[in-house]
């Protein structure tokens, strides 16, 4: 049993992130039915809230597992609810599909420099919101399918973006 204490008191100390609290939160996460896969260091890592209402205390859980890289959102989510993605220092991926998040979203999006995956499936954009995704230069890859969005803003992008992969 001293042992195992020990253990765990060097894991904290080493800046294990997969302390009691984050545990905590992945538990609350997974009881209002969102899909949360963990790393090896037991870090949540891929988190899809599509199932879920994100609520407040939903939003406090995911405020606790900064190291996910990837997140998917459900239809419901909009620009009040991107708070949520302020401690998500990690993320790469981000599924926004089918979501209700505007230009004023969508440039707050800036702040991910990581940021190599977004996933716009099935979103009507404006030319002011492909300029707010256009200016994502890290991105590798942007998802359109099923978006409605202008030819002439694709193109800007494909030119502001030449190494960006886009699927239509």
């Amino acid at each position: 049993m001293k042992s195992i204490t020990m253990i765990l008191g060097i894991l904290l100390c080493c800046g294990c992130r997969s302390d009691v609290a984050q545990q905590d939160a992945i538990a609350i996460a997974r009881s209002k039915g969102a899909d949360v896969r963990i790393s090896i260091s037991g870090d949540a890592q891929r988190v899809d809230l599509r199932r879920c209402e994100l609520d407040e205390e939903l939003k406090k859980a995911i405020a606790l597992m900064p190291a996910i890289e990837t997140l998917l959102v459900g239809k419901a989510f909009s620009d009040n609810d991107l708070d949520v993605l302020d401690n998500l220092t990690a993320l790469k991926n981000l599924d926004l599909s089918r979501t209700q998040v505007t230009v004023v979203g969508l440039e707050r999006l800036a702040q991910f420099r990581l940021l190599e995956f977004l996933s716009l499936n099935g979103m009507t954009l404006s030319d002011a919101d492909m300029e707010a995704v256009t200016t994502l230069r890290q991105l590798k890859s942007l998802s359109l399918v099923d978006a409605k969005v202008s030819e002439a803003s694709v193109k800007k992008f494909f030119e502001q973006n030449p190494d960006c992969t886009v699927a239509q």
